[in-house]
């Protein structure tokens, strides 16, 4: 597995995250740097081109997300 920019939502969290997806299915929060098991995370979406996520830290609805080709 490539690794990839995604949009997540983690077991305990009530909103959609960004981060960076690892070969190892790992995920490094964009936000706060937290490492996330793929066991402990839903992947919404992977992106096939660089995004900025600095637009994106701190937004809870993630409105950045919305302008983009999202599923």
């Amino acid at each position: 597995m490539p690794i990839k920019q995604v949009l997540f939502k983690g077991d305990h969290s009530d909103g959609v995250q960004a981060g960076i997806q690892l070969e190892n299915g790992f995920v490094i929060c964009a936000c706060c740097g937290g490492v996330f098991e793929p066991d402990e995370i839903e992947i919404l979406h992977e992106f096939d081109y660089w995004v900025d996520f600095s637009e994106w830290i701190g937004d809870p609805d993630l409105t950045e997300y919305r302008k983009h080709d999202t599923p």
